[in-house]
């Protein structure tokens, strides 16, 4: 048959062939030509999407006649416009412009009469609070227990995952004897990806199965959520490690560590009612732990309270 050579796709182009040489700088510059406003359209939409939960357009990789509508069809071209002349295609000034813009800073407090007016607040009425990514939540234990390893590149890293769990595996390739250590406590960007075996954790905050495509994540509120929370072995570590951090740098002064505990977690100090609160359980739990004839019940107590921390709402969402 016929010998077909490389060239436009006909649906966005004049069906020109692609010279015979530098075909990708070719394929590159057709794409973002200043007369195809669809590139930048979809890299700024990504761009929202991530900042504020949902995009302009919300079907993120369909903008065509069967995709959404753009909520704001003005300011997607204005912010692709920005994307392409000021900031010369870079991301970081259009991260900085978003996160800056009024809308982006406004409360999330509710208003009945905006909500009874756009219940999805498609027109940004409300700053809508959204769960971290599953990597990003492994990643804040680690950073505020103060175990993060900062080291950049290099091979992947193999946390530890239930020996049972490997085994679900047709061909096993995750070391049975894997264990937590500075080496695995780097950021998840790092870990392994075997299609078969995902990390526990990271699976039940909705991490995407590795097998398909998709142009974003959902993000489901589950009850095996709380119970990773509670049990998983990897965040009771986390505590332990937070509570000997605020120790060290708190000293053994109960009000002093109960605040830079919450510093530490929350970026904040704790009201009136919460230092109550956190002072009661301290000592509720210490009574608790002196009981079962723990050799350090003050610190068990500190380490409870750490691991309660990393369960709340106000760890795991942005607001």
């Amino acid at each position: 048959g016929e010998e077909v050579q490389p060239g436009l796709p006909t649906v966005l182009s004049d069906g020109r062939d692609l010279a015979p040489t530098q075909r990708r700088r070719q394929l590159a510059d057709f794409i973002v030509q200043a007369d195809n406003p669809l590139t930048a359209r979809v890299a700024v939409n990504r761009i929202w999407k991530h900042h504020f939960g949902s995009g302009l357009v919300q079907t993120l990789s369909d903008f065509g006649l069967t995709g959404d509508r753009p909520s704001h069809p003005a300011l997607l071209d204005w912010l692709a416009l920005e994307f392409r002349e000021r900031a010369g295609w870079r991301w970081k000034p259009m991260h900085r412009l978003m996160v800056l813009s009024n809308t982006y800073r406004q409360s999330g407090a509710d208003q009945p009469a905006a909500r009874e007016r756009d219940p999805q607040n498609r027109l940004r009425w409300r700053r809508e609070p959204h769960r971290l990514e599953a990597e990003a939540i492994r990643d804040s234990f680690l950073a505020v227990s103060g175990k993060l390893n900062p080291t950049m590149f290099g091979p992947g890293i193999y946390p530890r995952i239930d020996p049972d769990i490997i085994n679900t595996g047709s061909r096993p390739k995750w070391p049975l004897n894997a264990r937590d250590h500075e080496e695995t406590f780097r950021r998840s960007v790092y870990i392994f990806v075997k299609r078969s075996v995902l990390i526990p954790m990271l699976e039940v905050f909705d991490c995407p199965v590795t097998v398909i495509s998709e142009p974003s994540r959902s993000s489901s509120t589950v009850s095996p959520q709380a119970l990773a929370l509670m049990n998983n072995q990897f965040v009771l570590e986390q505590g332990r490690f937070l509570a000997e951090r605020v120790a060290r740098e708190a000293g053994p002064r109960v009000e002093d560590q109960i605040d830079r505990a919450f510093r530490l977690a929350l970026q904040r100090s704790p009201s009136e009612r919460e230092r109550t609160w956190s002072r009661e359980f301290l000592t509720s739990q210490t009574k608790g732990h002196a009981g079962l004839g723990r050799t350090s019940p003050e610190a068990e107590a500190l380490r409870d309270l750490c691991h309660a921390l990393f369960n709340l709402n106000e760890f795991l969402y942005l607001d």
